[in-house]
């Protein structure tokens, strides 16, 4: 995987508001707003999904 497949998660609209980005919805990722304390239950692939993406920009 390199950077090539990345996109930003917060972008700003036509008015310069921040947003999520409408590109992840189109390709299937959804984000969770308010997370604290609400993540108890991703399963094992949500959680290997999260890290790899955020350990992606690592590299």
């Amino acid at each position: 995987m390199g950077t090539s497949s990345l996109a930003p998660l917060v972008v700003l609209d036509e008015d310069g508001q921040r947003r999520l980005n409408p590109a992840l919805a189109v390709g299937g990722v959804q984000a969770i707003k308010d997370a604290h304390g609400k993540t108890s239950h991703l399963s094992q692939a949500d959680i290997d999904a999260l890290v790899a993406y955020l350990m992606s920009g690592l590299a």
